[in-house]
């Protein structure tokens, strides 16, 4: 990232991380590695509840997207929703998701 990045406090992590409009600057590359660092620390706190993870997965990957904002909103999770459901109801998209938290906590 740039060096006069923009850092915000974010209450529910407790955590200084890039501002939203960070976050739309980064590269595909650069976006995917936050990603797997952000759910590699959440992952041991969800235990083995699929359905739990592939929401983490889908908040993630929509607020490194800039999709979502500080604050959810109902249709922010009904989109969420929509994506866990589709992940859960499809058999290669859950097993793909197991296989990568898998392969995070190893």
């Amino acid at each position: 990232m740039a060096e006069n990045s923009k850092f915000v406090f974010d209450e529910m992590s407790q955590e200084i991380v890039p501002a939203e409009s960070e976050l739309r600057e980064m590269t595909h590359f650069e976006r995917q590695q936050k990603f797997e660092e952000i759910f590699r620390g959440i992952l041991p706190h969800l235990g083995s509840h699929i359905g739990k993870s592939v929401m983490v997965q889908t908040l993630i990957t929509l607020k490194l997207e800039g999709l979502l904002g500080d604050q959810l909103t109902e249709s922010d999770l009904k989109m969420v929703r929509a994506v866990q459901e589709s992940v859960m109801n499809d058999k290669d998209r859950r097993a793909e998701a197991i296989r990568f938290s898998q392969r995070l906590l190893d």
